[in-house]
């Protein structure tokens, strides 16, 4: 996939008419203007009349469980509809890692809910990411989180005696200044009272940096076309997460922080993780990785970075259903 073009989310299972005002769905009639859902808005492809139905309605919960019991959930990644039931999500995925977006198997409205619950979860982490005990306010957190930032980029271009990062210098600068803004709490980005976005893109880069780094530090100590197209090869993918947490980083004041915030706090795990396995050959986080790189694509591209989504909301639909 060429991620510098984007992603075309067009891979959703399509069996109705976006401009059917009415149908019947599981024997409710539906007056939802599917034109006005969440998914149809931001991605203007049509609604899959199944993924519209209670989570209780589906055979999902049933089918994931006998996957668990056989053994073939984690192939590295349990279906996405485990987020639909809090407790398969909460005993066989937890809360550590983020569940990458898949089109096609539910609405992006559900995996949005998903995000937000996500970033509840994981906002203890960034305190403690930052050495934090109580709450600091989140214009702090960005300061650290850039401070924490530039650190990371100075020992990666201390290492890099080969001139092999020379080649995204107009990135690097780019992210340094920014960095330096913030750290100084001199950023001219106005942004939601609450909003970590900063800190979440400034731990995102960090995290790259320090892979990178480890990457670097490994091609090193033993040369060779192996090494030096494997250290071009995770570069590659580390820049292009960086210029979309950059472009994010210097764009996004939008009232979705929490969601946004939560991918980036996804992927930034998801590098600590792959880093500290560096050495052990394990493959399990790629498939995440560019995942969730796909995922920052769709907020970078897709999302307003200054106003509100507006779409209608299926919830109302599936309370009315569950109440027969």
């Amino acid at each position: 996939m060429d991620f510098d073009k984007g992603l075309d989310p067009k891979a959703m299972d399509l069996d109705i008419d976006p401009k059917m005002m009415e149908f019947d769905l599981g024997g409710t009639k539906c007056d939802l203007d599917l034109t006005k859902t969440m998914d149809f808005v931001l991605f203007d492809e049509d609604v899959s009349r199944r993924f519209i139905l209670p989570s209780e309605h589906h055979e999902s919960k049933k089918r994931i469980a006998k996957l668990v019991e056989d053994g073939d959930l984690m192939k590295p990644l349990p279906p996405l509809q485990v987020i639909l039931h809090p407790d398969l999500l909460q005993t066989h995925w937890g809360w550590d890692r983020l569940l990458p977006w898949m089109p096609g198997f539910l609405l992006f409205e559900d995996y949005f809910d998903y995000l937000q619950q996500y970033y509840v979860h994981k906002y203890q982490d960034v305190l403690e990411y930052f050495k934090q005990t109580a709450e600091p306010g989140p214009a702090f957190l960005n300061s650290l989180a850039a401070t924490k930032c530039i650190k990371a980029a100075a020992r990666l271009c201390t290492a890099d005696d080969g001139g092999r990062i020379k080649t995204a210098d107009e990135l690097n600068r780019a992210i340094l200044e920014q960095a330096k803004l913030f750290s100084d709490q001199n950023s001219a980005l106005t942004l939601p009272a609450r909003s970590i976005v900063p800190a979440a893109c400034f731990m995102c880069i960090t995290e790259e940096a320090k892979y990178v780094y480890n990457i670097l530090k490994m091609c090193k100590k033993k040369s060779g076309d192996f090494r030096e197209k494997l250290w071009l090869m995770k570069f590659e993918f580390s820049n292009k997460v960086r210029q979309v947490a950059c472009h994010i980083l210097t764009t996004y004041k939008g009232p979705y922080w929490k969601q946004v915030s939560a991918a980036m706090l996804g992927m930034a795990r998801e590098t600590s993780l792959a880093r500290r396995s560096l050495y052990q050959n394990s493959e399990d986080h790629e498939e995440i990785w560019h995942r969730l790189l796909e995922l920052l694509i769709i907020i970078k591209e897709y999302f307003p970075c200054d106003s509100e989504i507006n779409y209608e909301s299926v919830k109302p639909l599936r309370m009315k259903m569950g109440a027969k």
